[in-house]
């Protein structure tokens, strides 16, 4: 997987809207990171990933420090202050808006590799966006772990809140097919 730049075409970007995992809602603030603690307390996932810097902040704040986090310093594609995991190990890759870059699909499964040598948290800054970069982070992780990340309040969703991600077999065939739908960039 990932042996080259993909982009996501505008005419399939609403495909993309569809969670891979479960949604919770943020009824009350702190909502969704009890429920997602919960879930990490009960079923001991091998690795925690994060991806974005709200959902990030939110889960560090309620005391769950991700494995990896991948983060790009933005919100709304606004710039916000770096969100810092203690004692993580920063890696850092490029990958533009709308894309999935080979480069940034390396340094997630850099990242994993390292994780199951030892269990120094790992933050992968993304110069760019890091949005899409939630499908190369179930591909890669072992079956069990958790990928989770934000959902704003955006373009026709009226519920914002966090999704986690039980990765299985079901769920990375699933995000094989969100891969299926990319394209090579125009050279």
């Amino acid at each position: 997987m990932g042996p080259e730049d993909l982009k996501l075409p505008e005419e399939k970007r609403a495909l993309f809207k569809i969670n891979l995992g479960t949604f919770i809602e943020e009824k009350a603030p702190g909502y969704p990171e009890k429920i997602v603690k919960e879930r990490i307390i009960t079923c001991i996932p091998p690795l925690v990933i994060t991806v974005g810097d709200v959902c990030t902040e939110k889960l560090v704040a309620s005391g769950i420090i991700p494995n990896i986090s991948i983060t790009d310093e933005r919100t709304m594609r606004r710039s916000r202050t770096p969100i810092a995991v203690s004692g993580a190990v920063e890696l850092h890759a490029t990958n533009p808006p709308g894309m999935i870059t080979q480069e940034a699909w390396k340094i997630i499964q850099e990242a994993i590799a390292r994780q199951a040598e030892n269990d120094i948290p790992i933050q992968l800054r993304i110069t760019g966006e890091e949005d899409l970069l939630t499908i190369p982070a179930v591909l890669e992780a072992p079956t069990k772990a958790f990928v989770i990340y934000g959902q704003p309040d955006v373009e026709g969703r009226t519920k914002r809140g966090l999704v986690y991600i039980e990765v299985s077999d079901e769920i990375k065939r699933r995000a094989k097919g969100f891969i299926e739908l990319m394209e090579k960039p125009a050279p």
